[in-house]
């Protein structure tokens, strides 16, 4: 009997361990896709600084916006993943993920 409680708690642990892996690797994802999207939008407005009103800016800050949008909705996204997890104060993404700001026309 006490070899099956062993074999139990084992078991528990080496599936709470997987489980934590699992939720790392998705943080890490979700975090991957926001640094990229930040990146891009970065790229987008060095374009944007020098380029006058008319159809090339308007098509580059179509982009920036469509950039924004994915920081926007994965950093949603990774709130959620967090508050899922118990952590519910998300000061520090204010800090690694910053949502770019609105480009205009």
């Amino acid at each position: 009997m006490k070899k099956d409680v062993q074999r139990a708690l084992a078991a528990d642990a080496a599936m709470a361990a997987e489980i934590n892996r699992e939720k790392a690797s998705s943080l890490g994802r979700t975090g991957r896709v926001i640094e990229e999207a930040i990146a891009a939008c970065a790229a987008l407005r060095k374009k944007l600084e020098p380029c006058p009103p008319g159809p090339k800016r308007r098509e580059l800050v179509k982009e920036y916006a469509a950039q924004r949008k994915i920081v926007v909705e994965q950093r949603w996204n990774l709130e959620v993943q967090r508050e899922a997890m118990g952590l519910r104060k998300h000061t520090d993404l204010d800090t690694f993920f910053p949502i770019p700001p609105v480009v205009r026309e």
